[in-house]
């Protein structure tokens, strides 16, 4: 399975080094550009998932609407630098950056970012395309 990761900026550098965590992932980098070349395509293929690395939340949400539409999920990504109660509920297209920590029965929307050592304690709930900053205490 390939990961096919939509964007080129800072963001999509910070999600290349949780992907690079992992020796079991096979990723690709899609700009913009050429996702749009994509787009009129089935983004059903079976052999890859997507995720929308792209910090800007008014374009994450375009980009959503277009898998929406096709009815396909995003992958969720979990750094392995991060601590993730195994009673958290995380929506597709979310990342969790290394140091965060996600504690009993969080609730994460879809296409949220949970920066670089941020800490939603137990039964928070956050809604989609939210980004948490990096130090970020919410309980």
């Amino acid at each position: 399975m390939v990961i096919r990761v939509i964007g080129t900026g800072g963001h999509y550098r910070a999600v290349k080094e949780v992907l690079e965590e992992r020796c079991d992932c096979e990723f690709e980098n899609v700009s913009i550009e050429q996702f749009y070349e994509l787009e009129g395509n089935d983004l059903t293929n079976p052999i890859s998932v997507y995720f929308i690395a792209i910090g800007d939340i008014a374009t994450r949400v375009k980009l959503n609407q277009v898998f929406e539409d096709q009815k396909v999920s995003l992958a969720r990504l979990i750094s392995v630098h991060s601590t993730v109660s195994s009673s958290c509920d995380i929506g597709g297209g979310s990342i969790v950056m290394p140091a965060a920590v996600l504690r009993t029965g969080v609730t994460v929307g879809v296409h949220s970012i949970l920066n670089t050592a941020s800490v939603l304690d137990h039964d928070c709930r956050i809604g989609g395309f939210v980004n948490i900053s990096p130090g970020a205490v919410l309980c």
